[in-house]
């Protein structure tokens, strides 16, 4: 179950667990002089801007009784907890606890610090437009993004349509590679180009969807070499093509279907608005126009005997979708299609338009050109059944099952022998044709057995045949079995937690320990049950003494239960 946040939580020694004490003095100043701006509060999580150096970004959430965080500063970027992590850690939790200093500092009290950026603005309003515009200039001589910022402001301001470009230009800056933490930078730069476009909307809107798509074109080229797995430019490239929409609409071109054309065919990372936004401004000639353009590529591709072209083939879809042509889509489609997915995506299609009748054909055909594939027999079945023809459904769903035998085709052969008759026949004979196979891709035929009683409620039995003493189960198994036996049989229960337990550790890896001791817990609680607590003290000593070599283990066991605590029976 989740912690419920508890300011009282976040003290010295629960963050210096998690950082070095160098870090924590800086995080704790950080705090006391207001450098943590709190941006989104929720009960177990928030979003924070820190003053450092520079503006840095952090979320921090409350989860299993501890505090988890990043920060896109260098040393955040490391994973490590840093100074800001720490600062918005400690203002989070005054914030929190109303207005309490933080309880790690347990120093005096200071009076509250007001809003650094509230003091900078009810300075600067006092300020005449020259001292301002002096300020200005001399942190623009010092701060090269400041400084670029303000001359493609300018520029736009005042230069005619045709010198705009440059301005955008200077802004995105050229082609070249960014690790993770120039991309962090170069996004933050980006922030300003929103402004840019929109002061060149209100002036010109021809020309801002110009100048809108050479930045979106530019950006794409510049994405392609950027190290951004944390998402900033991703993010502003997405925003920035989501607001196309709104520059066309302003525009109102006559090229639009040429200029949509030309963006899709850039964006293989799905940032462009769907098609369906564009609709009353493309009207049906323009749609026409896309399709056209879309099959134009498409046929281009097949002639050359390239790759297929996936963005053009989506974009085809997609006018389908909003008024081309149905059959002309499905037309280009049908003549490659050749693997079993071709034919599910084929009757994907046909559904989609409201053609069933063609969508079963199609998975007829993909049944006999891949009889073993039992997706297009699991699709096939429905389809039947869907259609009153319940026989034919049962035994597409028997054949789908041998060929793959698992949870969801076994529940779906149930629901099919059920529209026919009782399933106790059906049950024992698909849990005896796993014996026929041998051992299966997924586990032995006992597994398995097993694995399909649980998912159709027959715990009793699964937990029976889980007794066996000549067969053996993976650990997965006797994890789902667990549950089970808890309700049923506490007994069993023990000796499933306990094999859980052991199996864990002799797995001799840390996530294998960390799982082992997560489960004392429940065995604690199984033997509490029972009134029998010093069985369970017993079995802590033995797993001390049986893998006191595997140091990691014992430490995690006596963080959990020390070794030296009173006995749980007392």
């Amino acid at each position: 179950m989740t912690t419920v946040f508890s300011a009282a939580r976040i003290d010295a020694a629960l963050l210096l667990s998690l950082t070095t004490p160098s870090y924590y003095a800086r995080g704790v100043a950080y705090a006391e002089q207001g450098r943590a701006m709190l941006d989104r509060l929720e009960p177990l999580c928030v979003e924070a801007t820190v003053s450092g150096s520079e503006d840095y970004s952090v979320q921090l959430a409350w989860r299993d009784g501890s505090l988890h965080g990043t920060c896109d500063c260098p040393i955040g970027q490391q994973e490590e907890f840093c100074k800001h992590q720490v600062a918005v850690a400690l203002t989070w939790a005054r914030q929190v606890g109303g207005g309490q200093a933080p309880a790690a500092s347990r120093r005096k009290a200071r009076a509250p610090v007001q809003d650094p950026l509230q003091t900078v603005q009810q300075w600067l309003a006092t300020q005449s437009p020259q001292a301002l515009q002096t300020l200005v200039l001399e942190l623009a001589t010092h701060d090269r993004a400041l400084r670029q910022r303000l001359l493609s402001q300018a520029q736009l301001s005042s230069a005619p349509a045709q010198e705009w470009r440059k301005a955008v230009s200077a802004l995105l800056g050229r082609k070249r590679f960014m690790d993770y933490r120039d991309s962090i930078a170069y996004a933050k730069q980006l922030a300003t180009l929103p402004a840019l476009l929109e002061q060149a909307r209100q002036r010109d809107p021809v020309a801002a969807l110009d100048l809108h798509e050479y930045a979106f074109k530019r950006l794409t080229a510049i994405y392609e070499d950027c190290d951004d797995s944390g998402g900033h430019i991703g993010d502003r490239l997405r925003a920035l093509a989501h607001t196309h929409p709104e520059f066309a609409r302003s525009a109102n071109v006559s090229n639009l279907a040429k200029r949509l054309f030309d963006l899709r065919m850039l964006d293989q990372w799905g940032l462009t608005p769907k098609l369906e936004v564009y609709v009353d401004l493309l009207g049906n000639a323009g749609i026409g126009a896309l399709e056209h353009a879309a099959l134009q590529a498409l046929h281009d591709t097949a002639s050359s005997r390239r790759a297929p072209n996936q963005l053009a083939a989506d974009l085809l879809e997609e006018t389908a979708r909003c008024g081309g042509s149905v059959g002309t889509m499905l037309e280009w489609f049908a003549n490659d299609c050749s693997s079993a997915w071709d034919y599910l995506e084929m009757a994907r299609r046909c559904t989609e338009h409201g053609r069933e009748r063609q969508a079963i054909e199609w998975l007829e055909r993909g049944a006999k050109a891949h009889p073993t594939e039992p997706r297009i027999l699991a699709h096939l079945a429905q389809a039947y059944s869907r259609d009153g023809f319940p026989e034919d459904a049962l035994e597409l769903r028997w054949k789908a099952y041998l060929l793959h035998p698992a949870e969801a085709p076994y529940l779906a052969l149930r629901d099919a022998a059920l529209t026919l008759g009782p399933w106790e026949p059906w049950r024992e004979r698909a849990l005896q044709a796993l014996d026929q196979r041998g051992r299966h891709h997924f586990g032995t035929a006992h597994a398995i057995r097993i694995n399909l009683l649980l998912a159709e409620g027959q715990d009793r039995r699964a937990l029976d045949l889980a007794m066996d003493a000549t067969q053996t189960l993976p650990l997965d198994s006797w994890h789902r079995l667990l549950p089970a036996a808890e309700t049923l049989d506490p007994t069993t229960a023990l000796r499933i937690c306990r094999t859980l337990i052991d199996g864990h550790v002799r797995r001799t890896n840390n996530q294998g320990y960390q799982t082992a001791v997560a489960l004392l817990p429940s065995l604690q609680r199984l033997h509490r049950d029972q009134n029998d607590l010093a069985a369970f003290d017993a079995y802590l000593d033995r797993l001390r003494q049986g893998y006191r070599a595997k140091r990691n283990f014992i430490a995690l066991l006596d963080e959990q239960f020390p070794a030296n605590r009173p006995p749980s029976s007392a």
